[in-house]
């Protein structure tokens, strides 16, 4: 059974007018809304809830206890805690995983390629 996968996704509505953010020159709305539904349909939406918010609380815990308190930033644990309340795999290329993984478990993370090949 292949892992689901999380990603995290923001949005930046664009206005009107000549101050169009968001946008890409050369593109049209047909190839953005494609773009959009390509981005909708990829990746597993996993919306916060309150045990996710606790779990936030529970890992930060950890990794103070294991004295990594801030080995890994906000963005990273609020991921971590919602790939372990949906039972999902993260995939990433950031170290920050691997200290939240041995303070917490729980969390099941794996580097997309080696650490080290890319940079």
């Amino acid at each position: 059974m292949r892992p689901n996968r999380v990603k995290c996704r923001s949005s930046v509505e664009t206005t009107t007018g000549s101050a169009r953010r968001g946008s890409r020159p050369g593109r049209s709305s047909a190839e953005h809304i494609e773009a959009s539904r390509r981005l909708r349909t990829s990746f597993l939406y996993l919306p916060l809830s309150p045990d996710i918010d606790q779990l936030i609380l529970d890992i930060r815990a950890a990794l103070w206890n294991a004295a990594t308190g801030r080995a890994a930033g906000v963005i990273d644990v609020a991921l971590a805690a919602t790939a372990v309340h949906s039972a999902a795999r993260v995939l990433h290329y950031d170290s920050d995983f691997d200290h939240i993984a041995a303070a917490y478990p729980q969390l099941d993370a794996a580097w997309v390629v080696p650490r080290g090949s890319i940079d």
